[in-house]
């Protein structure tokens, strides 16, 4: 029976075909294989139908009975089996909050992009059935013709993911807590979040603003949310205090939210705390001498002068590495001799900050604890940057945004997972001998095998793998 043009005009995933069953207008995902030279077209499944004028993704694809399902009899096991090892109670957190198709797709998805950093979402489906997890999570469908109706459905729906990380934030009652925000390059032309940023325009890129808090101690994501990539950093700042922040915490952020308005607003949360650094051209510094009478602090391996400055209800903690001083005095002698203009009582008042940070806080801290913390902020960052865009995008059309919720969610997830397992290598002494990434790659030759698709065995190991699986217990 003929489909009307007007059906066939409306958008669908590309590779599909429409059929119509008594008024019933369904979309066939279709490929081909050559045969004798010459490309024969196969249905694989139904995947949708057209109705009332747009198309509708099924929640699950409906396969043809021509398409043979391929069996994979030998499996990746260790390298999955350790984050599902790590993330067993973040499956169980997300039950709570959602219905369990959705909770197991994005706690698959989530240690998919653990185990396989580099994958896709065209890889999903492949990864899925080829490790284990296609024996621990039964009849998941990762296809990529339905991934974007999942992520559209899951980010429609915020509110759910906002309570998953709200209990996350309950559970860091009392903890020190880094806040920062990073720009990520995102490129859509019906997105509430891509924006021109004055990095995005050197770069040619489009970008949205991505806020994140962590745990010191464990350095595990606690709440991430997406904004426009054009947003001020102490604006997306005050949105979380009003909104999201609990009492408590100690909160650590950057240059950007330090300002009289933010620091009002931490205020009002009577039992939150603070410890932001100072810009260097702040006039607090020379108002009272937080430069002054610096004394050496005792912290192995650094050189360091330091000193407490209490000024009614706050506490200014100044910090000096004089390694980083002798480095950046080099960098700027070298521009005043390119300039030919080298003045020394010049050159000695512009250096005298250097190698500095001043923090302020309303909290009673030591000088050492400052130093860790602020130092520490660098590890967690590094392990964020690793996975900075560890999800590619998919193609949603115009309501793109819910997609980006989705994805971020999913980034959030996989990190709490991944930096699990970075802090038991470090535990198990293993972070000194291999990187994090050696052990991941080692771990995938760590296989699972069977002859009849039930009974599993493993597929024999190198000695080194055999007993870094043994110490990693999986």
């Amino acid at each position: 029976m003929a489909i009307p043009k007007e059906i066939l005009s409306i958008e669908r995933p590309k590779g599909t075909i429409v059929r119509n069953s008594f008024g019933i207008y369904s979309v066939v995902k279709r490929s081909s294989k050559y045969v004798n030279g010459k490309a024969i077209p196969y249905n694989i499944a139904v995947i949708g139908r057209i109705e009332n004028g747009k198309y509708i993704a099924l929640k699950e694809p409906k396969y043809m009975k021509n398409n043979k399902k391929v069996v994979t009899t030998i499996k990746d096991y260790g390298n999955v089996a350790i984050f599902q090892k790590h993330g067993k109670n973040i499956y169980e957190q997300l039950q709570k909050h959602f219905d369990e198709l959705t909770t197991k797709k994005i706690y698959l998805i989530s240690l998919i992009r653990c185990a396989y950093p580099k994958a896709t979402n065209r890889d999903l489906k492949f990864y899925y059935e080829t490790s284990f997890l296609s024996e621990l999570f039964k009849n998941v469908g990762l296809s990529e013709s339905m991934m974007p109706d999942f992520f559209e459905r899951v980010g429609r729906d915020y509110a759910k993911i906002e309570n998953f990380m709200v209990d996350r934030i309950n559970q860091f009652k009392k903890s020190i807590q880094i806040i920062d925000g990073t720009l990520k390059s995102y490129n859509s032309d019906d997105s509430v979040f891509s924006k021109w940023t004055r990095k995005g325009k050197i770069k040619g890129s489009k970008d949205f603003t991505l806020l994140y808090t962590y745990d010191l101690k464990t350095k595990e994501p606690i709440y991430g949310r997406p904004y426009a990539g054009n947003m001020l950093d102490c604006t997306i700042f005050e949105d979380y205090l009003e909104n999201i922040a609990k009492n408590d915490e100690l909160i650590v952020g950057d240059k950007g939210y330090w300002n009289s308005k933010i620091i009002k607003k931490i205020e009002e949360h009577k039992k939150m705390r603070y410890l932001f650094p100072i810009k260097r051209s702040s006039k607090l510094i020379s108002a009272n001498n937080l430069m002054d009478n610096l004394i050496p602090l005792m912290i192995k391996d650094r050189n360091l002068l330091g000193k407490i400055t209490n000024i009614g209800n706050k506490y200014y903690y100044t910090i000096k590495d004089l390694d980083i001083e002798a480095n950046e005095r080099k960098v700027l002698f070298k521009m005043s001799q390119k300039k030919n203009n080298f003045e020394f009582q010049k050159f000695n008042d512009e250096t005298i900050n250097l190698g500095t940070i001043i923090f302020e806080s309303n909290s009673k801290l030591s000088l050492e604890d400052v130093y860790t913390i602020y130092s520490q902020r660098w590890e967690i960052e590094e392990m964020f940057r690793f996975y900075k865009n560890i999800l590619e995008l998919p193609k949603t059309g115009v309501h793109s945004e819910y997609s980006l919720y989705t994805t971020e969610f999913i980034n959030y997830i996989s990190l709490i997972i991944s930096m699990r397992v970075k802090n038991e290598l470090t535990r198990l002494n293993l972070a000194e001998k291999y990187s994090y990434n050696q052990i991941i790659n080692y771990l995938k030759s760590f296989k699972k095998q069977s002859s009849n698709g039930v009974d599993w065995r493993n597929t024999k190991l190198l000695n080194y793998i055999e007993k870094l699986a043994e110490i990693l217990a999986i």
